[in-house]
């Protein structure tokens, strides 16, 4: 019931002008507990390079409560806390996710 996870990632950020802006890697770490095969919840630490040398990297930990109300349908509510002078101090939301019945439609004979 148990699922640890982690990411890492690399952007290409590119090199507008007047900017001097690097690449920047980013890493994720979490656990996830499924109660029941409808709601789980989670704790995720991220990490990310800051683009500008000179600005703090982002780090933030994260609380997760999933639900999902039918096959197709499922809730996320979410809140966020910053860890460095790049992140944010607080925030959350709530994503609403709608997975369309994507069943093949059969051909007719001939």
């Amino acid at each position: 019931d148990f699922l640890p996870f982690v990411t890492a990632g690399y952007k290409i950020t590119g090199a507008p002008v007047g900017l001097a802006l690097r690449d920047v890697i980013s890493a994720s770490a979490g656990v996830q507990y499924a109660w029941s095969e409808r709601v789980a919840t989670g704790l995720a630490y991220d990490f990310r390079q800051s683009a500008l040398r000179t600005a703090a990297d982002p780090q933030e930990g994260s609380a997760y409560l999933s639900v999902r109300l039918t096959e197709r349908i499922s809730i996320n509510l979410y809140g966020v806390v910053g860890l460095s002078r790049n992140s944010p101090d607080a925030g959350g939301g709530l994503v609403f996710t709608w997975r369309p019945d994507l069943k093949p439609v059969p051909r007719p004979p001939g």
